[in-house]
């Protein structure tokens, strides 16, 4: 019984101390929607944990952190990336930037997110034999 109360006093403590460990949660759940597109876009940018808006010779990649660097560009540039997830999720980014004199740069960008394929359900929750892909 003695082994026991010294238990109950720790737990007892550590919820005072470090509600987050007991409840298993944390104060930022919730706050903001949409994650997938904090994904890094761009080798060097995911390389770098996504601090790459200031980078001056950010090429194509540019275009998605910080587009104004693309005036930087003075030849054609391409980039490719593609990232595997765990659960068939997978992440494709393509940049593609061309300076046109006068005129400046222009630049265009794809980003392509897959959850993979899903088994569809009926209402009761039994399997349909149909997959379906988000």
């Amino acid at each position: 019984m003695k082994n026991f109360s010294y238990f109950t006093a720790a737990i007892l403590s550590l919820s005072l101390l470090f509600p987050s460990l007991v409840f298993g949660s944390s104060s930022d759940i919730g706050t903001s929607g949409a994650s997938f597109l904090k994904l890094a876009s761009g080798a060097r940018a995911a390389a770098m944990a996504g601090a790459f808006s200031a980078v001056p010779n950010g090429g194509s990649d540019a275009l998605y952190w910080n587009p104004s660097i693309l005036s930087s560009v003075n030849r054609k540039e391409a980039a490719f990336m593609y990232s595997s997830y765990f659960e068939d999720i997978s992440y494709s980014w393509a940049s593609f930037a061309l300076p046109s004199g006068d005129y400046g740069v222009f630049g265009a960008g794809f980003q392509y997110l897959s959850y993979g394929d899903f088994d569809e359900k009926d209402i009761s929750g039994g399997d349909t034999s149909n997959e379906i892909s988000p």
